[in-house]
């Protein structure tokens, strides 16, 4: 802390603020240290909060319509008329590049963006995007002797595109954040526990994109959209209510986050240190809304 925080010296006051915000928050007894008690995950309300965000996290990680994009692929790409072996696995090879580079921009400009706006503007994104792949497949899908046909190439090209930039804009948002926000909700002592229980529910989740996601495509086809796009409109609502932005946070600045009423507002409020000579630091300010 003294290297990083305090420019070498040991007695910086920020650094002492530090390290007495780290012996209050650390438990030498808490559940932590007994492998089977899980009771540090529900045992309040501001770790039921936090827990309720890496639950949510769990979930959106995996229903925001990337199920269909990584589990069906080939069934979305016979949807817009796609139906060659070697065009469908083409087009799922570079599906996987663009994502790749989704993702790994995303985790370069996270610590810029900041979670909130990333997974915001994320969410928004998809569902307008799902809104128009399911409008092109409204409007050029026909089925021909038990086969899905594509009445306009142009048009089955044009999903195809959307596709892609789903692909993108999903990555950029979501991936990096997957592990990185549950963790930082978490308390340190119940992290392992906490990205265990997150894991978990990731699964499930995992689950119903593998085994019911095809009866569906089977049984609705493009109508199955619909339901992506209400989810997500509903995991917007969800982040822009409920989610805290953790963004530059220590884990001492969190609780005190996850401890108050209004947790979001809080989140986005500046942190000032007002230190007066030899005191050291004599009061932390909340300011202005970060931008």
């Amino acid at each position: 802390m003294a290297k990083y925080h305090g420019e070498g010296d040991r007695n910086s006051p920020i650094v002492q603020l530090e390290y007495r915000e780290m012996l209050e928050d650390i438990s030498i007894t808490g559940a932590d240290k007994r492998w089977w008690d899980y009771r540090g995950l529900f045992n309040s309300p501001e770790v039921r909060y936090r827990s309720m965000l890496v639950i949510a996290m769990g979930f959106f990680g995996q229903w925001s319509g990337n199920g269909p994009v990584s589990y069906y692929y080939p069934q979305m790409l016979a949807g817009a008329g796609i139906t060659s072996n070697h065009t469908q696995l083409l087009l799922q090879g570079l599906q996987n590049v663009v994502s790749f580079i989704g993702a790994v921009t995303g985790a370069i400009f996270t610590d810029k963006w900041g979670r909130r706006p990333q997974l915001l503007v994320s969410t928004g994104l998809v569902v307008v995007l799902f809104a128009i792949v399911t409008a092109l497949n409204a409007t050029n899908v026909v089925v021909v002797n038990g086969t899905q046909t594509a009445k306009n190439p142009t048009q089955a090209k044009a999903e195809i595109a959307i596709i892609f930039i789903f692909g993108f804009v999903f990555a950029a948002g979501y991936t990096p954040l997957q592990a990185l926000y549950p963790a930082e909700c978490l308390r340190f002592e119940s992290r392992a526990k906490g990205m265990g229980m997150y894991n978990f529910w990731v699964n499930i989740a995992g689950f119903y994109n593998t085994f019911v996601t095809g009866i569906a495509f089977t049984g609705a086809g493009w109508k199955y959209y619909f339901l992506f796009i209400f989810w997500d409109i509903f995991e917007f609502a969800v982040i822009y209510f409920f989610f805290v932005e953790t963004k530059n946070r220590t884990l001492e600045e969190l609780a005190e986050i996850f401890q108050g009423k209004n947790r979001v507002k809080k989140s986005l409020m500046k942190t000032e240190v007002v230190i007066h000579g030899d005191e050291g630091v004599t009061e932390v300010l909340d300011k202005e809304v970060a931008a």
